[in-house]
């Protein structure tokens, strides 16, 4: 197990305690929301929304519609499989308390899902969700995209559940988990059999 002293990390702690401050400003709904929308353990879902989301755009004639969706279905499945893998597995191998074992200041507005608090899977769900829809996005679309994510990361500091470090973290996987699963894709997948997923990296 490694060992991460969060308090230690500076900025962390004090970032966390005016964010946590903020909780008062927010009806309980909302964070609720934020909370149940990204939770991790839909990423099922989460993966399904966005090959439909991408599916709304133009696909080669070539292709049919069903296979180029449940090619798409698969690879934003995989995407999130990924994401949330390897923030479960942080989780396991860090095991970093949640913040209100660690300072007392900090009451939690929500429960929490399990007991660890770094890195974040609701900020890497939100990221994954961001990063799959984003070459496709406008510019307005894109400006959303960020916002939502902004978002997340800032209910769940709110909420007391984290801190900046682990959402901060938790989104830095899963851009790096989606970046891998474009290189694995654009490397032993054919492009005409692709079906709607991202053009190939640069």
């Amino acid at each position: 197990m490694l060992v991460l002293d969060e308090l230690a990390v500076p900025g962390n702690a004090p970032l966390l305690l005016w964010l946590a401050s903020q909780a008062g400003h927010f009806d309980p709904i909302l964070l609720r929301a934020s909370s149940a929308l990204f939770d991790p353990r839909l990423f099922p879902l989460h993966a399904a929304a966005c090959a439909w989301l991408r599916s709304r755009q133009h696909r080669p004639a070539a292709l049919s519609a069903a296979a180029g969706g449940w090619r798409d279905l698969l690879y934003c499945l995989f995407c999130f499989t990924l994401a949330i893998g390897l923030v479960g597995a942080a989780k396991v191998l860090v095991q970093a308390p949640r913040p209100a074992l660690l300072l007392a200041e900090v009451v939690p507005q929500l429960a929490a899902g399990d007991p660890y608090s770094f890195p974040s899977g609701h900020a890497a769900a939100a990221a994954a969700l961001a990063c799959l829809l984003w070459a496709r996005a406008g510019s307005v679309a894109r400006a959303v995209l960020v916002l939502l994510l902004a978002w997340v990361m800032a209910m769940r500091c709110i909420a007391g559940l984290h801190f900046p470090l682990d959402v901060a973290t938790g989104a830095a996987l899963s851009c790096v988990a989606c970046a891998a699963a474009a290189r694995l894709r654009d490397r032993f997948v054919p492009r005409h059999v692709r079906g709607s997923a991202l053009p190939p990296t640069r």
